[in-house]
């Protein structure tokens, strides 16, 4: 019933318990630092947007450092006591081609859509029933395409790197020690000031994994800024990160084959139709007009839309 410490042992016990983890021992972790402050969700009404754009600021530097941290080495699934992993692995078409520290990643997303009527169903009614019967043919047919693409110059398949994710960024989880000064403008903030902020703590860490970075930004984004395209603007600018990304940060966005799997705000709807969490009840609730949608698509543009402007802008460098 127990498993070893680590990252990967922790990936490797969720996968084979996904149907009873409730029941399991959780993952052990410690306390590292005892944090002051207000949880923002408490005061977030008593801040000046001024402040809230200093928040999403800070948010910005503090999320490319956690998504930049390295990995640690994958461990490699035992011989014995694992079969259940093994077959889960198996269910989805040539996994052996899958990296590892991909596979629990890519399982989980596979199972999920192999249901999806039933999952997006289970939300009750927060979902318009046109989308839910459309939701399995918007979804790519290999959930693979979400982290797999296509180099252009040869053809050959290239995964994205994957990073730490907090996987629960939301108002509840971010303590603020203390305010900006009231009129200081965003303009005029550096990075180097931004990482010497010593106000804002994103705590809660209970839930850290690895996968792909853009799920980071939908809790943040629904949640934290919900929906506020300039708070999204003001932390992209902080973030400065590519969402693609290669070793050593390398964008390839601009080396592999365009397509819809590509584009930053297909990959971030996709998250939220396989969430394991009713996100998609978060997105309705703020854009009241979306509740007539017709297609997922309409849906994507104008909640993610603004990724794709970001995701052009760091593949030219032009990230301001």
């Amino acid at each position: 019933g127990s498993f070893p410490l680590g990252l990967w042992s922790k990936q490797l016990f969720g996968l084979s318990n996904s149907t009873d983890a409730p029941d399991r021992p959780i993952c052990p972790y410690m306390v590292t630092r005892k944090c002051k402050g207000d949880i923002f969700a408490r005061i977030r009404d008593k801040l000046t947007k001024t402040d809230v754009l200093n928040l999403a600021s800070s948010l910005g530097v503090q999320m490319r450092n956690i998504h930049q941290l390295p990995l640690p080495h994958v461990e490699h699934i035992s011989k014995s006591g694992n079969e259940d992993i093994k077959a889960k692995e198996n269910s989805i078409s040539d996994v052996t081609h899958v990296p590892p520290e991909w596979k629990q990643v890519v399982s989980t997303l596979d199972r999920r859509k192999k249901s999806i009527k039933k999952h997006l169903s289970n939300w009750g009614g927060s979902i318009p029933q046109v989308l839910i019967e459309k939701a399995e043919e918007y979804l790519p047919d290999d959930i693979r395409f979400l982290i797999k693409f296509v180099k252009d110059d040869d053809g050959d398949s290239v995964y994205v790197v994957p990073s730490w994710i907090h996987s629960d960024i939301m108002d509840d989880n971010i303590l603020i020690e203390g305010t900006t000064e009231p009129g200081t403008s965003t303009d005029c903030i550096a990075v180097e000031d931004l990482n010497k902020m010593d106000a804002i703590h994103i705590i809660d860490f209970s839930d850290l994994s690895i996968g792909d970075p853009l799920c980071d930004l939908i809790p943040l984004h629904l949640d934290v800024f919900r929906g506020d395209i300039d708070l999204l603007r003001q932390f992209l600018r902080s973030y400065q990160l590519p969402f693609l990304r290669a070793e050593s940060n390398k964008d390839i966005y601009k080396s592999i084959q365009n397509s819809k799997f590509s584009r930053a705000s297909y990959r971030a709807m996709c998250y939220c139709i396989l969430h394991e969490d009713n996100v998609l009840g978060a997105i309705f609730s703020l854009w009241k007009d979306l509740g007539t949608a017709t297609s997922w698509e309409d849906v994507e543009h104008l909640v993610w839309g603004e990724l794709n402007q970001y995701q052009q802008s760091c593949s030219v460098g032009e990230i301001n």
